[in-house]
């Protein structure tokens, strides 16, 4: 008996976010955006990006694996988090986590 195992991965090398998408899309480009950086990062592969592309409030995201997450240029992507972080870092010691041109409102301690 011969068994295959793989792993599976999401399907996005690059996932896109968008105040007007919707977190039921699959995150690519062209009316496909997702709303959330969180549903974003469920459908985007290890090393990948995630891209902002309109300007507006995003929610609070954790980030698990190797990845960069983005404002494109000309974007004011924001996001606010009333309480706690506005981005939690919980990937590994040797990911590679790039936060880049994302305006962050967080409490202060």
């Amino acid at each position: 008996m011969l068994i295959v195992s793989t792993t599976v991965y999401a399907q996005n090398n690059r996932s896109f976010v968008s105040t007007t998408g919707s977190d039921a899309n699959n995150c690519t480009a062209g009316n496909n955006e997702c709303r959330s950086f969180t549903r974003a990062m469920a459908v985007t592969n290890p090393g990948g990006e995630i891209i902002a592309i309109t300007s507006g409030g995003y929610g609070a995201f954790s980030v698990p694996m190797s990845v960069t997450v983005m404002g494109a240029p000309g974007v004011a992507a924001s996001l606010s988090a009333t309480s706690g972080s506005g981005i939690s870092i919980i990937a590994g010691l040797t990911d590679h986590v790039v936060i880049r041109a994302l305006n962050i409102n967080a409490p202060v301690a």
